[in-house]
């Protein structure tokens, strides 16, 4: 089970992992355009937004006296301390906790934006890399379309490219992801067919108004346009396998606010029906 706390501007600064191996904390950091920058182990002990040396009195009262800690700093949560993720502030945490005062500040994550504020990266921080690690990297058209995902894996202190999506729109409409590692035959890992969104539209924005086409235009969608809300029918999913036995169809029903209410998965009996 994850908790996660927030703060202004409905950002979250922290979250509480549960697993049955225990309970571990981390916090986030975000840049002045509000994206998602860095993940990093907790040690914010004053809740000033920073894991600094400010930090170390309070942790040292955590330890100590927690009821002091929560008495000095009701509004903070005291596993911000627990640097070792076993649950529990105490000593076992202090080398951990000067670790992440270090001037790798604990950071866990880097999160890597483009000048259009579209996330390009998402990867441990250099020179912090181990052999199980994840990296992956997003690239977008013209249109700001993601169109692939790549997701590379640490092996034997290199990254390898473990799994590559390319993604094929109509106008705004998702219709299919590729598998770029697949080669030549390979059937699409995912199909998705849209009918009619709660405009009564295909996902038509300004130009497309009048004919409901979405590819009729790409500019600013209009008050009156649902942008394919409610539109999204069925999900085809091939598991990215040449062979069909094991491919799966999911259906959409929406209530009247275009929320989906039920994702269903499609079943066929004798005769193929």
């Amino acid at each position: 089970m994850i908790t996660y706390f927030d703060k202004s501007r409905n950002q979250y600064h922290g979250a509480e992992t549960v697993t049955p191996a225990g309970l571990s904390a981390q916090g986030f950091r975000f840049d002045m355009d509000g994206n998602l920058i860095a993940q990093y182990v907790a040690a914010d002990m004053n809740c000033d937004g920073l894991a600094d040396f400010d930090d170390v009195r309070p942790f040292v009262l955590a330890i100590s006296n927690p009821a002091a800690y929560q008495a000095a700093y009701p509004n903070c949560n005291i596993l911000n301390g627990d640097a070792n993720g076993d649950g529990v502030v105490d000593f076992g945490d202090i080398n951990m906790f000067v670790d992440l005062l270090s001037a790798a500040s604990g950071l866990r994550m880097a999160y890597t934006w483009d000048g259009e504020n579209r996330l390009i990266g998402v990867a441990p921080p250099a020179g912090t890399e181990q052999d199980g690690n994840l990296k992956v990297e997003f690239g977008y058209d013209y249109l700001g379309r993601r169109v692939q995902k790549k997701v590379f894996t640490r092996t034997g202190g290199e990254w390898v490219l473990t799994l590559y999506r390319k993604f094929v729109w109509d106008g705004w409409l998702l219709l299919m992801e590729l598998d770029g590692l697949g080669g030549t035959g390979v059937p699409p890992v995912r199909k998705y067919t849209w009918g009619l969104d709660l405009a009564g539209l295909n996902g038509a924005v300004a130009a497309g108004l009048s004919t409901g086409r979405s590819d009729a235009g790409f500019g600013a969608p209009a008050l009156q346009v649902a942008g394919g809300i409610g539109g999204l029918l069925a999900l085809y999913d091939t598991l990215g396998t040449l062979q069909t036995t094991d491919d799966r169809t999911f259906l959409y029903f929406y209530d009247g606010n275009g929320n989906v209410g039920q994702f269903v998965e499609r079943t066929f009996g004798p005769g193929g029906r």
